[in-house]
Parts: C-alpha cells; structure tokens; sequence
C-alpha cells in the first residue's frame, strides 16, 4: 500500500490543507502547534475509524475555529489500484465515498467500510465503543505516534503489531512452521494419556492405579507408625511402673518423717516471737503523739512559708502587668496615628478612582464613536462598489443576451465534424493518381484536354486518356468502390456539418468558437462579480441608517456630558486616532484596575489595624482586671500571714521547737528500730502460716502416696492389656509390607516422571524451533541497525505462542542490554528499526510497499546520530518502503528526503 495524497478539511487548526507524498522519503516540518501531529491522527482516523462513529475519537477531530464537520480526503494505492476515499464525520450521519480509478466503481456506507478493511488487513473498521480501547493499537507497527517513540512495542499486546501476519510471512520465508510431525502427535498423545490416567490439573488424579497406591503406601506406613507407638508406650509404662516403686518407698521412709521434724522447729520459736512483738506494739504507741505534735508544727511552718512566697510572686506579676499596661497604651497610641494615615489616603485613591473611571467611560464612548464613523465609512464604499457592480451586471447580462447560445458539446460536435470532413478530404487527396508524360510521338488528351510533355496532372476522380485516335484509357484513382465511398462520406458529412451549422445560427466554426468564446469570458466576468440584488443593497442601505442614528445617539450623549467631559473629549478626538484611543482606553483601564488593587489592599490594611487596636483594647481591659483581682489577693494573703505570725510566733521559734520534738521521737525510733532487729533475727516468718505450709506439705506427701499406688495398678493394668496384642509382631508385619509398597510406589513414580520429563523436552524441542521466528526478524533489525554502529549489532528476541514476541534486547561486547536499560535515543533508534523490520516482512501482503510514520520519533537523537538514522530510513525506501516523517527541526533530514512539505 503506498500513500499518493491526503487533504484535511476543519480538522483543529486545519481549515483545508492538501499534502502531496512521495513514493519514497517525505519530510513535513512545522513548528510545535503547527498541526502536525492533527494530520497524522486524522489520516490514522480516516483509514481505521468509521465514518459513522462518534464520541471523544470524532470530537477530537473537530475544529474550534472553522464551521463545518471534519472531512478527510485520502488518494492511495494498494492490491494493484488506486482508491480515492473520502470520509466526512459528523456522527450517526457520516459519510464514506471509496472509489476506484480504473473503472470509476464507487462504494458508500457499509460496503466502503467493509473493502477499506480489507485493503489495509484488518478485521473491520472501528465503531464508538471499540475506537477507545482498539483504536491506538492499529497499525501501532508502523505508524510513531508524538510521544511513544521511545516505548517498547513488543510491551504491548500481540495485536499492536499484526502478528497472525507476521507469523505467516516469517513462516513463509524462513521454510516450515513450528509444527509436529505425525509421530511427534503421536508419541505426545500417548505421553499425555499416560499422564491423564494419574494427573490432572489439580494434581493427582483420585482413584487412578497412582492414586491407590500411595494411599495404600499411607495406611501401611499408618500402621507401622501405630505398632512402633505401641512399642514405645508398652516399654515406657514399664519404666513408669518401676518409677513409682521406688517414689513411693522414698516418701514412706524419707520425705514425711522430716517435714514432721520441721513442723516442731517452728512451734518452739513462735514463743520468743510473741514476747518481742508486744514489747514493740507498746514502744510505737508512745511515738505516735510526739510525731503528732511534730507533725502540727512542721504544717503551720510550711503554710508560713507558702503564704510568705505567694506574696512575694503576686508582687513581681504585679510589676509585670504595670509595665504591660504601658506598653499597650504606647501601642494603641502608634496603631491610631497609623489608622488615621491609612484612611486619609484611601480618601485620596477613591477621588482618583472615581476620576478614571470617568475618563474610562468616556473614551469607551470615543471608541464607539469612532469605531461607528468607521463602520458608516465602510459601509457607504461597500454600497457605492455594490451599485457599480450591479450596474455592470447588468449590462453584462445585456451583453451576453445578444450572443447566439452555442453550448459545448454542440460545439465539440461540430469540431468533430469539420476534422471528420478533414481527415475525409486528406485520405481523397492521399489516394490521388498522377499523371506525367515522360516520351511519346502520338497526342495524348486527359478528358479531352491535351497533356504536353513533361507535364504533371493528379487526378482524383475516374478519367478518361486518350493515345493519338486509336487508343483511349480509363484511370480509377485508388479503385473505384473505396474512393466512390469517400466522396459520398465527405459529402454527407459536409451536409451534416452544415445543417448543424445552419440550426444552430452560424456561417462556420470559427464564428461559433468566437461566440462560445465572448459568452464563457462574459460569463466568467459575471461569475467574477457574484451575486448582488437590490435587496442586499437595501440592507445595507438600512445598516447605515441604524448605525448613522447610533451616531447620532452617541454624539447627543457626548454634548450632554458636563464641560470638564467636554474639554477632555475635544482634546482626545482632536489629538488621538481610533487606535490610539482604544490604547488609552486600555491603559486607563489597566490604572482603574492597578488604583483598584491598592485600594482593596488598603483597606485589608485598615481591617488590620481595626483587629489589632480592638485586640490591644481586649488585652487591656483584661490587663487591668488582672490587676486588680492581683491587688484584692495580696491584701488577703498579708493579712493572713500577720494573723499566722501573732498566733504561732517568728519562724526561728518555731524551727527550735520543732528541733527539739524531732531529737526525742528520733531516741524513740532508735530503740524500736533495735527491737525490730531483734524480732527479725528470731522469726523472718509468720508462724502461723509456717505451720500451715507444713501441714499442708504433709497432706501433700499423704495425697501423693495415695494417687502413687493408685498409678501403680493402673499401669501395672496397662502393660498387660498392650502385651495381649504383642505389638513386636505387629510391628514386624507392618514394616515388611512397607518395604513392599514403597519399592511398588517409587517404580511407579520413577515411570510418570519419565513421562513428565518426557513431555518437558518435547516442549523445550518445540520452544527452541521459535528461533525460526526471532531469527529473521532480530537480522533484519541488525540490518538497519548497521549505520549507526561500528559493527554488526547482536538482536535478541523471546517468543512464545500465546504471548507473541517479547525480551526486545541488544547485545554490546559482553554484555546483553534489555530495551528499558538503554538511552531514550538509542530506545528510539532500536524501535526504528523493529518497525522497518515487521514492515519488511508484511509488506509482501501490501503490494510490497507499507508506509512508515514518524511523527517527532527521533528528538533525543543528536546530529551526527541524525545522518545515520537518515541512511537507514533511505535503505528502508530502497527496501520498498513508503516513509512519512514529521519534525520541527527539517534542516537535519532536508538533504535525504525525496519530497519537502511545510506546515507553517
């Protein structure tokens, strides 16, 4: 498929623009919002979306600027014709023409849509539900779209880039498919059936000949693992049992009889511990009034203290909320005088406000005024132009009504004829018979007339020649049926063309050409003029009225302003032009908005000063209120402390006495203290709970002798109801059988994971055959990779069947680098080239041509990798391909391209 031309009508920026391509390399430059990036989507649009589709595709389309739906014109080749198609959006009611060249066969509607598909080789046009989803992945191979150019294609799904036509080219190409051959399905199928016999999906297969042995695997190893149980549990109570024989012999002779004995030590020493503990109850009783009366002494002293210390801190907040009250009252003074300040040059801007926004007004009606008389002006040349073409209308028509009428295929068919009466007449004179006389002695005569010597004469129709008296000839120039045929073909011919001529009014063809001619150049000069009634020129008769009263309205209005307005509007329109009012007018209404802006930002600062002289008042008021309730308090705490003073004495009183107190409770505590040492030498226990300890530690001994014999026959019972079973034979049993079905469930095994391993290597056989794909395909990348390496670069690619191709990576020394490790402009040369690779190998379905789209796709290349990415641009056009390339830098690929368009 190769491109030949595209034409866009109101598409965004675009009102009509028609782009020519070359076969070979096109380069369209146009500056960032030129439009470039519009045209390709809606050439993308024209080829994929239908003509009927609606939604964010179409809106996108369409201009803001221009009326009218978007309308996309295309000229191609492909399948050995060349198609015009034609596509206007305008929703449910869109329109495709596709027609063919050849034979001037025209499709519309479904049909169209249906063979443009097939053309391009998709399934079908897209409509408004899949255009959002399906749309940017049509031909996604070919086509770089602005801002993709260094993404990895093979990321994207295998529909990105047409891969059921990519597998069958390359399969084509590079001999036979990854396929199996009969005995390959063969041995497959039966590795799989033995397989599925054992597994499926979630595993092993219930009931299946693997299945049942294992489980018989598990019950026996049950078994074996319940007889070893039993073993372990039959000699364990026999170790139990000998256990509690010698336990219970150590609690008869040995553990009760020495908890007794210690049961005895603690009745002896709860004597002595009695005697101290009263002596120390007595001696604590006495202490308790002394610490009392200290007790009393040492509050007072501290209420003393606090009292002493709140004064002394009220008096300091005392001074502080005084130094504050001064501070506030100098602020608030500095706050007013600023306030004041404030307010008198907000006065001040308001008057200047007020006096521009009066200049404004009356320059907006200067503008007015002006911008009418302009109107009026125009309007009048506009009339006087109409009158003078009507007028000369008309006297065209005049004209031309006096030109006999001769349309042009009468006059086609009467050039017809008189070339017919032409050609008649030359083939007549082409078959002429000439006559010489070169030698004789007799008198020849030609139709009575004497022929002398050496005389020429051509005759054209039947002659008679007469030698001397006895001889007489008849000449038949060219044989006489065909020349009698084209005298009558030229007599009949010249009747019709005269006849013609005759109903027609004209004496011959060159009066009809002429008059042909006048009529067509009259008809041109009305054509030129256009279509002008009385009616338009009414109306704009009746527009300068309108606007002629407006003036007049305006001007009424200007002289009812008072004088100063009139002194000001005499000096503009005496000194300004209408562009340059409407200058003034602008930068008055910039001084309008600029005194607007610092008068709302005065008036915050006004506000301001409100808040904090209103904050400085609150604060204040509070300040003084604070001082106050201060002053009330001292009094009461100084009165309180005089009273403290009068009734308990100074404080040097009060701290001997309480000396004195302490020095005599201390002797006190002294002696308890010894006593206390004394008690806990004797008893660091409570005797009572001593003895109940032991008493229940003898309980303990008694309750655990009891539940040893008892453990004793039931164990003793327990052995000999395991021995009746004899588990060292059941035991025996079992561990045989387990041998013999483990041996039975490895061979098992050991034949279904040859079979797995089977199946992996058929598998790996089958994905190593992918190479015939990736191969081809990461040469042909190398290929166009050439120019811009030193030597021959290395392509990977993955493949898989489901997924398609993948691992896009290239090789550089020792090192393999995946796409997403490269730089963006190396990114963009590598997708370069895999696109002109998958177009090298699609083409063969295209008529060996594909065009390629780069829309800004190499703008992290520098310049000298610019020149290399030209050369393999050039080896793809020498490959058959169609490139399209759109920058806003053309001088680095102008030299390489075969065609120059631009967009600016």
């Amino acid at each position: 498929m190769r491109l030949i031309n595209c034409q866009i009508k109101n598409v965004r920026v675009h009102r009509d623009i028609n782009v020519e391509f070359s076969p070979g390399y096109t380069l369209i430059s146009g500056a960032n919002e030129a439009g470039k990036s519009t045209f390709i989507e809606a050439l993308h649009r024209a080829l994929f979306l239908k003509a009927t589709a609606s939604g964010n595709p179409v809106e996108k389309l369409r201009s803001k600027i221009f009326l009218g739906h978007p309308t996309i014109q295309l000229k191609f080749q492909a399948k050995g014709e060349t198609y015009n198609l034609k596509k206007l959006f305008s929703g449910s009611s869109g329109q495709i023409l596709l027609s063919k060249e050849s034979n001037s066969e025209q499709l519309l509607g479904p049909h169209a849509e249906e063979l443009l598909s097939s053309l391009l080789g998709v399934k079908e046009a897209l409509g408004s539900r899949k255009a959002t989803s399906l749309l940017p992945g049509r031909w996604a191979h070919l086509w770089v779209m602005q801002g993709i150019a260094s993404n990895d294609l093979l990321e994207n799904d295998k529909s990105y880039y047409d891969f059921e036509s990519l597998i069958f080219q390359l399969e084509k190409k590079g001999g036979a498919a990854i396929q199996q051959s009969f005995n390959d399905q063969l041995v497959i199928k039966k590795i799989d059936s033995a397989l599925s016999e054992n597994f499926n999906s979630r595993g092993i297969k219930k009931h299946s000949p693997f299945w049942r042995i294992r489980e018989e695997l598990k019950e026996a190893e049950l078994t074996l693992e319940d007889s070893l149980s039993k073993i372990y549990q039959y000699e364990k109570s026999i170790d139990e049992l000998i256990d509690i024989n010698k336990s219970i012999e150590s609690l008869l002779n040995i553990e009760i009889p020495k908890v007794k004995k210690e049961k005895q030590m603690i009745l002896n020493k709860g004597k002595e511990f009695d005697h101290l503990q009263s002596e120390i109850n007595l001696n604590k009783q006495k202490l308790l009034p002394i610490n009392f009366e200290y007790d009393a002494l040492e509050k007072v002293m501290r209420n003393m203290n606090k009292i002493s210390e709140e004064i002394i801190k009220n008096e300091v907040i005392e001074k502080k909320i005084n130094k504050n009250l001064i501070d506030i009252n100098a602020n608030e003074l500095v706050l007013n005088t600023s306030y004041d300040s404030k307010k008198e040059v907000q006065l001040k801007m308001k008057d200047k406000y007020n006096e521009n926004q009066k200049k404004l007004n009356l320059l907006h009606i200067l503008v007015e005024q002006n911008r009418i008389e302009d109107i009026i002006s125009n309007l009048k040349s506009d009339i006087k132009k109409s009158v003078n073409e009507l007028e000369r209308r008309r006297k065209l028509e005049v004209e031309i009504s006096l030109i006999p009428v001769i349309k042009r295929p009468d006059l086609e068919y009467l050039r017809d004829l008189n070339q017919k009466i032409r050609d008649c007449k030359t083939r007549i004179n082409m078959i002429k018979t000439t006559v010489k006389v070169i030698k004789t002695k007799e008198e020849i005569r030609l139709n009575g007339n004497q022929i002398l010597l050496e005389q020429q004469i051509q005759i054209t129709e039947k002659s008679a020649i007469e030698i001397g008296d006895d001889t007489k000839l008849v000449i038949i120039p060219g044989g006489t049926e065909e020349f009698d045929n084209l005298k009558n073909k030229n007599k009949n011919l010249e009747h019709v063309y005269s006849t013609k001529l005759k109903s027609l009014g004209f004496e011959n063809i060159k009066t009809a050409e002429l008059s042909y001619e006048n009529r067509l150049s009259l008809e041109n000069k009305i054509s030129a003029i256009g279509i002008i009634t009385d009616e338009e020129i009414a109306n704009k008769k009746a527009q300068l009225h309108q606007y002629e009263q407006n003036l007049i309205n305006i001007n009424n209005e200007i002289l009812s302003l008072d004088n100063d307005a009139n002194d000001i509007s005499s000096k503009y329109l005496k000194a300004y032009k209408l562009n340059e009012l409407v200058e003034l007018k602008e930068q008055e209404r910039i001084n309008i908005n600029n005194l607007s802006f610092s008068l709302k930002k005065i008036e915050i600062e006004i506000d301001k000063l409100k808040v904090n002289c209103q904050i400085l008042f609150n604060k204040k008021v509070e300040e003084e209120a604070n001082l106050r309730s201060l002053q009330t308090n001292l009094l009461k705490l100084r009165e309180t402390y005089r009273n403290m003073l009068k009734e308990n004495g100074e404080q040097e009183f009060l701290l001997e006495k309480a000396s004195s107190i302490k020095l005599k409770s201390s002797k006190l505590e002294k002696y308890i203290f010894s006593l206390q040492n004394r008690f806990c030498s004797i008893a660091d226990f409570d005797v009572s709970s001593e003895l109940k300890d032991i008493d229940n530690k003898i309980q303990s001994l008694e309750a655990k002798k009891d539940n040893l014999i008892a453990e004793k026959g039931a164990t003793n019972k327990y052995c000999e109801t395991i021995s009746i079973s004899d588990p060292y034979f059941v035991f025996e049993q079992a561990k045989v059988k387990v041998k013999l079905l483990k041996s039975e469930f490895q061979s098992f095994k050991r034949l279904t994971d040859s079979h797995k391993l089977l199946k992996d290597l058929f598998n790996k056989a089958q994905a190593d055959l992918s190479m015939r794909y990736t191969d081809p395909l990461a040469k042909s990348i190398g290929n166009y990779l050439m120019p811009l390496m030193t030597n021959f670069p290395a392509i990977k690619l993955n493949f898989d069947q489901n997924s398609g191709f993948s691992g896009l990576s290239i090789q550089r020394g020792e090192e393999l680098y995946a796409f997403d490790q490269l730089s963006c402009g190396m990114r963009e040369q590598l997708a370069g080239a895999l696109r002109f690779s998958m177009a090298d190998v699609l083409k063969a379905d295209h008529d060996d041509c594909l065009p390629l789209i780069f829309d800004d796709a190499f703008a992290n290349c520098d310049q000298e990798k610019i020149l290399t990415i030209n050369q393999m641009i050039k080896l793809g056009v020498k490959n058959g391909m169609q490139v399209i390339l759109l920058t806003c830098e053309p001088q680095k690929y102008i030299d390489f391209a075969d065609k120059f368009v631009s967009l600016d």
